[in-house]
């Protein structure tokens, strides 16, 4: 949907190809987020060489957005209505530069050049206009760790708020790799357009794991890595955007072989979440853990209390005794393996098991919301699976403005494969700035040792 496949020469609109591609989402029961309606690259040649003055420019532009948004009106769920129009340091692309991604961004935007600033609002009033009720994003790569970049974007959302410019969300591009941005950098990033009251959507997602060359393989310990990546970047985005703000998130591709990443920085890379055979790669996985481990999945919708009725505390783990006969909501801290167990419970028919752990700290999990300087009651059940006796911890995993910070409820305790063993203990939620992210999990056997889990609860006192 660039405007040199939609619009090749003035006033010809081929629409073949996307209508094609949106007639097989609606059929199929699929949503298509529109990309992209105004954009420095891929601008056909006629608009690159268009000679007019600035108001026909601006009509030029207009006109462009209009035709193509109504053409599609009703049909999607969303549209980036302008991609990429900063600079690294948050400066309008007024002039060429080269900002990491190719030729393609030393490219200068002829909206900014010709219109000017205005450009940007300009075309999502036009949007609005052509179609009055899908969403509208702006849409930029770098913002997951630029904070130069998405300052300035922020502030330009907050002043189209503030002139009933209509905006819905911005969109960050996931173009990333093993190494950053860091989880807490991420969440920060993220919970400053949360704070506007937009929706956020991640855009483009993959993640290169050979970005120095160095890698001739793509070898297990890698793609546990990866696994463990898109794990981090799906869990953050799920626990600092609420329900009501979250646009969703895409992958930039379906399989290693087809990805633009290779074409980019020329080394051999393995960015998405299936192979080049379209092999399901451990990353999908993680991916999926962390969906499953949605902390705001089962939250309530919160209303005022009439009567005054006091009731019990709430556990705040969800699917805690397994008695929905599936692991949903839990994951594996580090390399863990979470499998529903119906041969040992502690109560009722379902339990889970963890097994394949390869160190002491590995186990299940279960993400929660807590408050700060609240203090909880946390208890599970535990009996050994392979081993006769070790020790067990119920522990605390908080990831903060600080950094990552673990607790522990109840500590080495003496655990066996003859009975189920009480772990409980109390914790005091201490947060240093903002709770990017808290978990409890159940650690302690030796790497190899599998076991079962039952019963699990954080209440507060």
């Amino acid at each position: 949907m660039k405007m040199n496949a939609i619009q090749p020469s003035q006033g010809n609109f081929t629409f073949a190809d996307a209508d094609a591609l949106v007639n097989y989402a609606a059929n199929n029961g699929m949503s298509v987020h529109g990309h992209v309606l105004v954009w420095h690259s891929q601008v056909p040649n006629w608009m690159q060489s268009f000679n007019g003055d600035k108001s026909q420019w601006i009509a030029m532009m207009e006109d462009h957005v209009y035709q193509v948004a109504s053409h599609f009106s009703g049909k999607l769920a969303s549209w980036d209505v302008v991609n990429e129009a900063f600079n690294e340091d948050g400066s309008y692309r007024s002039i060429a530069v080269d900002n990491g991604h190719g030729a393609d961004q030393r490219q200068a935007s002829i909206w900014h050049q010709n219109i000017g600033d205005e450009f940007i609002a300009l075309a999502f009033k036009k949007a609005r206009e052509a179609d009055a009720n899908v969403d509208l994003y702006y849409n930029d790569y770098n913002i997951s760790w630029n904070e130069a970049k998405l300052d300035a974007i922020v502030n330009m959302a907050a002043n189209f708020i503030d002139n009933n410019v209509p905006i819905d969300g911005i969109g960050f591009q996931m173009h990333i790799n093993s190494n950053g941005p860091d989880k807490a950098h991420f969440a920060k990033q993220l919970k400053k357009v949360v704070d506007l009251g937009l929706k956020v959507k991640l855009t483009e997602l993959d993640i290169q794991m050979n970005s120095s060359g160095d890698l001739d393989t793509f070898t297990p310990f890698v793609a546990e890595k990866q696994k463990q990546r898109y794990f981090d970047i799906v869990s953050t985005y799920l626990a600092v955007v609420p329900k009501n703000q979250r646009g969703g998130i895409t992958v930039w591709g379906i399989g290693d072989a087809d990805s633009w990443i290779q074409g980019l920085t020329g080394n051999t890379d393995w960015p998405l979440l299936f192979d080049d055979n379209f092999n399901p790669k451990p990353a999908l996985q993680g991916f999926a853990d962390a969906l499953a481990a949605d902390p705001r999945a089962d939250e309530p919708n919160l209303e005022d209390n009439q009567d005054n009725t006091t009731t019990p505390a709430a556990n705040l783990v969800t699917n805690s005794d397994f008695e929905s006969g599936n692991t949903h909501n839990w994951f594996g801290h580090g390399p863990t393996s979470v499998e529903i167990e119906s041969s040992e419970v502690n109560a009722g028919q379902y339990a889970a098991k963890a097994s394949a752990r390869t160190d002491s700290w590995n186990g299940i999990a279960h993400n929660i919301n807590l408050t700060p300087g609240e203090t909880y009651l946390v208890t599970a059940w535990i009996k050994l699976a392979n081993a006769a006796a070790d020790k067990a911890s119920l522990s605390i995993k908080l990831t903060d403005d600080a950094g990552d910070h673990y607790n522990s409820a109840a500590y080495q305790v003496e655990v066996s494969n003859d009975n189920w063993t009480k772990l409980t203990g109390e914790y005091t939620h201490t947060v240093s700035g903002n709770d990017l992210g808290t978990y409890v999990y159940i650690e302690g056997p030796a790497s190899g040792v599998d076991y079962y889990i039952d019963n699990i609860s954080v209440v507060a006192k």
